[in-house]
């Protein structure tokens, strides 16, 4: 996932996120995931997504389309193939 620039870095930690050329790589054996909420109703089509720690997901995704008042699609994964696959499974 590409970080853009006008997403203000709170708590900086060189140990937990690898970044290559603006993009953010996942390791799942440093208990890192991604968490993304996708808009499902076809008004903006907008993807939010943050990192994630607690989990210890080494390898897969799971997803959910069942979040409250708006059955956006809910996604966790250990990496984005995974996370594409489980989403595309809920469409």
């Amino acid at each position: 996932m590409k970080i853009p620039s006008f997403i203000p870095i709170v708590e900086h930690d060189d140990d937990v996120f690898d970044i290559k050329d603006g993009f953010v790589y996942l390791d799942p054996s440093r208990d890192l995931a991604q968490i993304s909420v996708i808009e499902r109703q076809g008004i903006h089509g907008s993807i939010s997504s943050a990192f994630i720690r607690g989990f210890n997901l080494k390898e897969g995704a799971i997803a959910s389309s069942m979040s409250h008042d708006n059955h956006n699609i809910v996604v966790m994964g250990a990496n984005l193939k995974d996370m594409a696959f489980a989403v595309n499974r809920i469409k």
